[in-house]
């Protein structure tokens, strides 16, 4: 049941309750567990990518020469991202039912 990307059974397990819960915090105003398609197949995959970010969180810093910058929570704006290109172009990608 790994991730498409590659990420093992184990790393999907242990990533997979806190995608869950932070899609559904996104979704909040739908009933998630009365979704029907092509809604379920949206969650389903948001799910997944959130799995993914939480893998291969985004980069938290950047240096050239003297400039630099720092990212805060940098592996939550990924799968916050990662959640939203999934939901794109679904009734679920609004923030009303």
């Amino acid at each position: 049941m790994g991730g498409a990307d590659g990420m093992g059974d184990d790393a999907f397990a242990a990533a997979l309750p806190e995608a869950r819960a932070r899609v559904r915090r996104r979704l909040a105003l739908f009933d998630c567990d009365a979704l029907d398609e092509p809604e379920l197949t949206a969650y389903r995959r948001a799910v997944c990518a959130a799995c993914e970010a939480a893998d291969s969180p985004a980069v938290t810093s950047y240096s050239a020469g003297k400039a630099s910058e720092t990212y805060a929570d940098a592996a939550t704006m990924g799968a916050d991202a990662a959640i939203e290109r999934e939901l794109a172009g679904s009734k679920l990608a609004c923030s009303w039912a």
